[in-house]
């Protein structure tokens, strides 16, 4: 059946819901355009509805025509939208048609359809350009609203993955991954094998939702795509070790920024064929490791790895004899040694990488970069600042501190357990820098040890270590669980700065000795306090508790509003006194942004305006520093005294009158 009829249809039900419906059975042009559908609605579900509905509305037999009638339109109008789209004001079919069963639930019912009040405002965002769209979508996504899951919206939302505003580009990816499974049809209806950016955001979505299962898919687009979008199909073929085959022909026969794209794909595969490929590849490639090879932790890889390292420990003994004998020279292969071999120890934990581990001194490695600081090159330029700062490059040297990072990482990714005892052992012989490493595995393995294990070296200092296993642990509040992420940076030929994101589940809970640790020293440390926002579990009492009995005596201090944002997050009950503590800190400016936070407080009208009316006595009487603002922030005092006075004084009078 034509898309003009259903045109037609959708143009007399207008008409009719303008007469009114006391006139529906008097059109009889209506009740020819149903008629038409009566042949179509034998063979398709979705016309029979029509159909049945039409036939009520013009009969007379529907219960209740007003309702019938809007929800008719609104069928009609979904039908149009997934089947056609409109050049020059004429309804034109489409190369592809959304499956019949886009329109349905799981359980055979239509997908709800929203009152056009609800979806004019996203159906306007996503169609225009311009400022402000991008908040209301965001807006309904933040507060999950159905709107956003209307079948009507479904084909512009995936059309917005071509939107040039790259962040209303991520935040439509984020929800149409939210749909799961079954957005996955609408993805691949009209996929364009010739496409551009938003083909490949598409790829993007189809893998993030379905991983390895639509393995058949990316073989279709490697097979068939061009350009760019075969290029994302192909690091999509690292989801599944079957295309090893596929990708190591790849490897032989492509080049450039594809052949980069194939090697990040091999390399995230753990595979023998992998290994031996890599082995012979990477005598004539040595940055291949860091670069490919980082998520790769078979014995094979590893081994390649820890040749670097081994080099590094022969050349720091080498130079350190010719230091001692004088004749030490330090050039641009010394330092291209020494600040490429950092990264090829993230996640390589064979027998011989962590021996070649265990013989680093930190010592020696704060010799090397201090003498790398002062060398020259034949030229006379200073190596170290010459090749980082006029070669735009970013290569230091593996000191103590970025082996720390490192370490930690390694603890993150690898699944060799053998791992965990060798940073133990490490920690008592060469102390501080394999704590973090120490943790984040106590955390992975055993949570119940892992204050024990670091008791031992609580002395100053210590805190900073811990933050920076800390800063990899968050608290995820929707499946009630601690988790470990850290973030690689990896290069897959075709993303700028592209980014791979781990995370591994833990079953955690948290040590509150191991807290504290942090709240007594979060005042020297100003990353400790976002630290302490991930790792919260609003559901454990006793953390809540714990972070209450520090952060009220710091909001008490009125200095930072974070304090009070921390109070908010773990429940505090105890208002009384402390928005007047930031209104003697009025220097702080901290001042405006707390009151705010102050009025969503779900306090007694009375202590409030109590408690206001104090804030507006310090601010008369205080010395402070001119402030062009101090009059009009009285005055929103002022006002909100009167609200609340005005909601305590209605209170009251119902509750005198019952």
């Amino acid at each position: 059946m034509g898309i003009p009829i259903i045109e037609e249809l959708k143009n007399r039900l207008h008409r009719s819901a303008i007469a009114g419906t006391v006139l529906l059975q008097q059109d009889f042009r209506l009740k020819r355009t149903v008629e038409q559908l009566e042949k179509p609605a034998a063979a398709n579900p979705i016309f029979k509805k029509m159909y049945e509905q039409g036939m009520a509305l013009v009969n007379g037999t529907a219960k209740c025509p007003q309702e019938e009638l809007l929800d008719l339109i609104a069928l009609v109008d979904a039908v149009l939208v997934t089947t056609s789209g409109t050049i020059e004001g004429e309804a034109v079919p489409l190369q592809t048609k959304v499956a019949e069963e886009s329109l349905l639930e799981a359980d055979g019912s239509y997908k709800k359809q929203y009152r056009y009040s609800e979806l004019m405002p996203l159906y306007q965002a996503l169609i225009t350009k311009g400022s402000g769209r991008y908040e209301v979508v965001d807006q309904a996504f933040r507060e999950q609203s159905g709107v956003l899951r209307d079948i009507r919206l479904e084909g512009l939302l995936v059309a917005g993955l071509g939107d040039s505003y790259t962040e209303m580009v991520s935040l439509i990816l984020k929800i149409l991954c939210s749909f799961g499974e079954s957005i996955l049809p609408a993805l691949k209806q009209g996929f364009d094998l010739d496409g551009k950016s938003d083909m490949i955001r598409r790829i993007d979505g189809i893998e993030a939702i379905a991983g390895a299962k639509e393995n058949d898919f990316y073989c279709m687009v490697v097979e068939k795509g061009k350009d760019k979008v075969r290029q994302r199909a192909i690091y999509a073929l690292r989801l599944d070790k079957e295309n090893v085959p596929r990708l190591l022909a790849l490897a032989d026969t492509e080049r450039g920024s594809i052949k980069k794209t194939v090697l990040s794909a091999l390399g995230q595969i753990e595979d023998e064929r992998v290994d031996e490929y890599f082995k012979n590849y990477t005598k004539n490639h040595k940055d291949v490791i860091s670069k490919y090879l980082v998520l790769n932790d078979s014995e094979a890889v590893s081994d390649m790895a820890a040749e670097y390292i081994e080099t590094l420990n022969e050349h720091i003994e080498k130079k350190k004899e010719e230091a001692d004998k004088n004749t030490v020279k330090w050039d641009k292969e010394d330092f291209d040694l020494i600040t490429k071999v950092g990264d090829v120890i993230i996640n390589k934990t064979s027998p011989r990488m962590l021996k070649a581990l265990e013989a680093i001194s930190f010592k020696d490695l704060s010799w090397v970069k201090r003498q790398l600081e002062q060398a020259k090159d034949s030229k006379g330029n200073r190596l170290y600042y010459f090749y980082n700062y006029y070669s735009y490059r970013t290569a230091y040297p593996l000191t103590k501190d970025s082996f720390t990072i490192k370490s930690a990482y390694t603890a993150i990714l690898t699944n060799n357990p053998e791992y965990e005892i060798f940073v133990q052992n490490m920690l008592k012989k060469q102390g501080l820098p394999y704590l973090p490493a120490v943790l984040l595995m106590a955390f992975r393995y055993h949570p119940e040890q892992a204050y024990d294990l670091i008791n031992p070296y609580l002395k100053s200092g210590v805190c900073a270590k811990l933050l920076i296993a800390f800063q990899f642990l968050y608290y995820d509040t929707k499946d009630h669980s601690y988790y470990l992420m850290c973030t690689l940076n990896i290069d897959d030929g075709f993303h700028d700065d592209a980014e791979l994101k781990i995370k591994k589940k833990l079953n955690l809970k948290l040590d509150l000795r191991l807290v504290e640790l942090l709240l007594q020293d979060v005042k020297a440390n100003s990353n400790a306090v976002v630290t302490l926002q991930k790792i919260l579990n609003p559901d454990d009492e006793e953390m809540l508790a714990l972070y209450r009995k520090y952060f009220i005596g710091w909001a008490r201090q009125g200095r930072d509003f974070t304090d009070f944002e921390m109070l908010i997050r773990c429940k505090n009950t105890d208002w009384k006194g402390i928005l007047c503590s930031y209104m003697k800190n009025l220097e702080s400016y901290s001042y405006q942004h707390v009151f705010r936070l102050y009025k969503e407080l779900e306090i007694d009208e009375q202590e409030k305006i109590e408690e206001l009316t104090e804030a507006l006595h310090i601010i008369d009487t205080t010395p402070k520093k001119k402030d062009i603002y101090i009059d009009s922030f009285k005055k929103q005092i002022e006002d909100y005294i009167q609200d609340l006075t005005w909601q305590r004084d209605r209170k009251l009078a119902g509750s005198t009158a019952e």
